[in-house]
């Protein structure tokens, strides 16, 4: 059986704009024309876009999506709006951007950041400012202040678990907005917009890179979006790990609410490990009081497992393939029975694509701290394989 996992290296290496960061600038352009409610001028946004090989097309796209949003389709725009205006986990990720040293962003890293950091409190009734003092002062400014006291920067003593639990109810209420409008972005920009049959926006139905995997039996997709059922093969028994961004227009009707809720569960998962790289739980506090923000949860309400059905066989011969994802610790519960398959079910092999060198090295080092110095060690010798995935685009693969 032949499996492709991807990840978002896949998503990228079709131009999409499919980075936290990029995510991140749709919205602050997003809001600075929903305050204005008039006629988005082009020139601006085709000068941010300035510096980008395909700046004036992504500039148009943009353009066309946020005037549909605010003009043919308000309830969309006043949807996304709602999820993103005053979302301290937004903020806080704007603030970390302009950190001396940052180069980029993933946001489940950062929450997991924050939540840590906030944990590390319990019991002290403050910030520990030895943890990280500039990720302190963030939290300071742009949480416990909006949250839980303007006149301080700390938790209080006395009120200290109604404070803790007020905080993570505010930041997780805050989670599933943010959740919703990165599902809305997903659907409707880099969905609908990107793959427009119009002579005007690039041609991305003749871009296809990975055409040697057109013919997969099975395809474990840790991307919100459905881009190789587009371009390869929409029979392809897909497995959205993460769930699919699929928002609808009538669903937003009646999604609004007061403050910062949003009825609407989000269909895609956004969230943090509940261990670290020994497999120890992480936390200070109860481990209760985190589970809204953990990916084992969240997956269980929203992510689709019918994976587990492909590998049950141990008598099969898979050939596994892994394109565009990172391998990075919070995925290990799932990786892990595909990457082990090589031991499980002998003749299975493994092969892992990278971008470089660097990109080699960094792969080998998630995957030790996945599996472990021994498996990593074992795997090597009996069914792992590194290839550029830059021989695959050229055919040499």
């Amino acid at each position: 059986m032949k499996i492709l996992i991807i990840g978002n290296g896949f998503d990228i290496a079709h131009t999409l704009n499919t980075r936290y960061s990029d995510f991140q600038s749709f919205v602050e352009r997003f809001e600075t024309e929903y305050e204005r409610k008039n006629a988005i001028p082009e020139d601006a946004l085709f000068r941010a876009a300035i510096g980008n090989p395909h700046g004036r097309a992504i500039a148009r796209l943009e353009l066309l999506c946020m005037d549909d949003m605010l003009h043919n389709e308000p309830k969309m725009g006043d949807f996304f709006h709602h999820c993103v205006s005053d979302n301290l986990l937004l903020d806080y990720f704007k603030s970390r951007s302009f950190a001396p040293g940052y180069r980029w962003m993933d946001y489940e890293a950062e929450i997991e950041k924050l939540i840590l950091l906030i944990d590390s409190s319990v019991g002290s009734g403050s910030i520990d400012r030895q943890v990280e003092s500039g990720l302190s002062q963030i939290v300071d400014d742009f949480v416990i202040k909006k949250t839980i006291n303007p006149e301080t920067s700390n938790l209080s003593m006395e009120n200290e678990v109604f404070s803790y639990r007020l905080l993570l109810s505010r930041l997780n209420d805050d989670l599933i907005r943010l959740t919703n409008a990165l599902e809305l972005y997903m659907s409707r920009y880099v969905q609908d917009y990107n793959w427009r049959d119009d002579s005007s926006h690039r041609d991305r139905s003749k871009y296809k890179p990975f055409s040697c995997f057109r013919d997969v039996d099975k395809l474990l997709n840790f991307n919100y979006t459905d881009t190789f059922m587009r371009q390869y093969n929409r029979d392809v028994d897909c497995c959205y790990v993460h769930g699919k961004a699929q928002i609808k227009l009538k669903e937003l009707y009646s999604a609004i609410r007061d403050g910062h809720t949003v009825k609407r569960d989000p269909s895609i998962v956004l969230g943090i490990s509940d261990e670290n790289e020994d497999g120890e739980i992480k936390f200070h506090a109860p481990e209760s009081l985190y589970y809204d923000f953990q990916k084992f949860m969240l997956r269980e309400q929203h992510g689709d497992k019918h994976w587990k059905e492909w590998i049950k066989d141990k008598s099969e011969i898979f050939e596994v393939h892994v394109v565009g994802h990172s391998l990075t610790y919070s995925d290990k519960d799932i990786l892990d029975s595909f990457l082990l398959l090589p031991e499980t079910n002998p003749g299975s092999t493994v092969k892992i694509y990278y971008l470089d060198a660097d990109s080699k090295k960094d792969l080998q080092k998630n995957l030790v701290k996945m599996i472990g110095k021994g498996e990593f060690k074992e795997l090597s010798r009996i069914g792992i394989e590194y290839l550029p995935v830059g021989d695959i685009i050229r055919g040499r693969l």
